[in-house]
């Protein structure tokens, strides 16, 4: 048999370890953006001065929603305040956000709300693969390569389904719900990592809409 030696030279090494880099860190993501609505008359114009309001009984992580929110519309130009800044003991209530906008001068409200984590199911289907095997021929004392069938059975996958929704109200338009929209995160790896995830779907979604600014 010819022996086939590849050689691999440090240049190319390094490419490939940073293109396998680049390509896990695209596909680190597990959210997606699954619903969406958009009232087709409003805003009548972006909304530049925000506040944000995160649902959340655990009021650390009301905090961190919220900031999170805040630093991706900051970066598009708008004006974005977090609720607990306001209200720094628990998210505020539908009068609340009255208030605030009256004395504060808020023209949107953006709140985020968990929709709970439910389970999903689905059947992955078997396959049959061909794999090389090098087997010794005893009458000629050379090896040769013959080709078996693998059968790789069927499996049931189960994952973790956590939903949250997006509502974005304008103070301009008396109050009405300009924009909804629902995220799901599948087998969410840490709270950290959703939160990160979702606001990089909605706020560039928002901008594109017209709903917040796009002066990225």
């Amino acid at each position: 048999m010819e022996r086939h030696t590849t050689r691999v030279t440090h240049g190319a090494a390094l490419f490939a370890t940073v293109v396998a880099a680049f390509m896990i860190g695209a596909c680190a993501t597990n959210s997606a953006l699954v619903n969406m609505w958009k009232d087709p008359e409003g805003p009548r114009q972006p909304l530049a001065n925000v506040m944000v309001i995160s649902i959340r009984r655990n009021e650390m992580m009301r905090r961190v929603w919220e900031d999170r929110f805040v630093e991706k519309l900051s970066e598009r130009g708008a004006r974005a305040v977090p609720s607990y800044r306001v209200y720094p003991d628990r998210a505020p209530d539908t009068t609340q956000i009255a208030e605030a906008v009256r004395t504060s001068g808020f023209d949107g409200v953006i709140v985020i709300h968990g929709l709970g984590t439910t389970t999903t199911s689905h059947y992955v289907q078997g396959y049959t693969t061909l794999e090389p095997v090098n087997r010794l021929n005893p009458w000629t004392g050379y090896y040769h390569t013959y080709y078996d069938e693998v059968y790789s059975p069927g499996y049931t996958e189960t994952d973790q389904v956590l939903r949250y929704q997006i509502d974005v109200y304008s103070a301009h338009d008396a109050g009405s719900l300009v924009w909804s929209g629902v995220t799901e995160t599948i087998d969410p790896s840490s709270e950290t990592a959703v939160y990160r995830e979702v606001s990089h779907l909605i706020i560039p979604e928002l901008a594109h809409a017209g709903v917040v600014p796009n002066r990225k």
